[in-house]
């Protein structure tokens, strides 16, 4: 429980997706088959990285509640 809030299995399967779609836009951001102009491409990217890490962070500590690891 986190927050008041029980962990469910498919929060964590949400988490996982969620992560993964990031993953592929961040891909594609970085090989530009995704545009923007100027400084606001890196903008877009450092965001994105960012993102991710924060989410990453989340889904392995909710994994860990929900497997009673902590």
């Amino acid at each position: 429980m986190v927050f008041g809030i029980q962990v469910q299995s498919y929060m964590l399967v949400v988490g996982g997706v969620v992560l993964a779609a990031l993953t592929v836009l961040q891909i594609l951001v970085g090989l530009r088959k995704i545009r923007f102009k100027g400084k606001v491409h890196m903008r877009v990217h450092k965001a994105l990285a960012w993102l991710m890490l924060l989410g990453a962070i989340a889904h392995g500590l909710l994994a860990s509640v929900f497997l009673n690891l902590v």
